[in-house]
């Protein structure tokens, strides 16, 4: 098949030692229904013979870059959006896959939907060998309510889920550099400065969890968000009450499942991460008045 002369969109995928996954995922870009993709696949160094596999497939819809040192998934993933020739671009990570109509229906959607800048579908997640949903309701959400609803952790979101024109991702700057985990809800919020986002309930890819997944371990998540809200400092104080009220959730469930080093641990680094710090009476208060908005609403 030729490589099309002007892709309507471009597929982004960093991969770092995942050969093995990201088989699945370039062939399930394969499947697609509609070829009018480019797949830009960033190799941040990989030592696993991904050069080798990936140049054995000889498909030119594929775009191979290979970086000369290991840089991290977000400037791997803005090395793709900068080399892309779309001006729609998705993104899929190495160890997820689409469903074969994901790039024609994204690209109808954008087609029928001239106004529209952000997409965010929706998902199933494989766990102990079951699919489990992570579903949206159809709906579009202003800027600021997307960034409500982000906030307050009232959407399913990942990375393999966003589609966005490439002018208002150029906009918003990319990925962040600094940002490991949370990465997407972190661009999101950037992205919400500038646009409002589609959700739809429709799924068409499923996320397959890796063992080496940075957002995988349940440990680091406090610190994640701490570094989250250090870049979004007006995100931090606004959202106050909120905020706490998610800690205290995940607090409470390290209790109820007796975890308790794991709470008390988490307890340590909310009192010393310069974003959270709250008090412990404090947190009661916010879980038992349930800071949370609803999405209805």
């Amino acid at each position: 098949m030729e490589r099309c002369s002007r892709p309507v969109i471009s597929i982004i995928t960093p991969t770092f030692n995942r050969r093995l996954s990201l088989q699945r995922a370039i062939e399930s870009v394969q499947r697609q229904t509609c070829g009018a993709y480019e797949h830009v696949i960033v190799d941040d160094c990989s030592t696993d013979q991904t050069a080798d596999f990936v140049g054995r497939l000889n498909d030119p819809r594929i775009v191979y870059i290979r970086g000369e040192h290991w840089q991290g998934a977000n400037i791997a993933r803005n090395i793709g959006i900068a080399a892309a020739r779309s001006n729609l671009v998705t993104f899929l990570d190495s160890d997820d896959e689409f469903l074969a109509d994901r790039v024609e229906k994204t690209i109808r959607f954008f087609e029928e939907s001239p106004a529209a800048q952000l997409h965010l579908s929706s998902f199933r997640v494989l766990k102990r060998g079951r699919l489990r949903d992570a579903i949206n309701p159809t709906r579009f959400l202003n800027g600021k309510r997307l960034e409500e609803v982000l906030m307050a952790y009232r959407v399913f979101i990942a990375g393999s889920s966003i589609t966005v024109r490439r002018a208002v991702l150029e906009k918003a700057g990319g990925f962040h550099p600094n940002i490991r985990r949370m990465q997407d809800r972190e661009l999101l919020l950037r992205l919400s400065r500038y646009c409002g986002g589609a959700l739809s309930a429709e799924v068409d890819w499923i996320k397959h969890p890796s063992l080496d997944s940075i957002s995988r371990p349940r440990q680091g998540y406090l610190e994640s968000l701490n570094a989250l809200l250090e870049v979004h400092a007006d995100l931090a104080a606004e959202y106050r009450d909120v905020i706490g009220y998610q800690i205290a959730r995940y607090l409470l469930t390290d209790v109820i499942r007796g975890r308790w080093w794991f709470a008390y641990k988490s307890l340590r680094v909310n009192s010393q991460a310069s974003a959270l710090r709250f008090r412990v009476a404090d947190l009661v208060h916010l879980y038992r008045t349930s800071c949370r908005p609803a999405l209805s609403s």
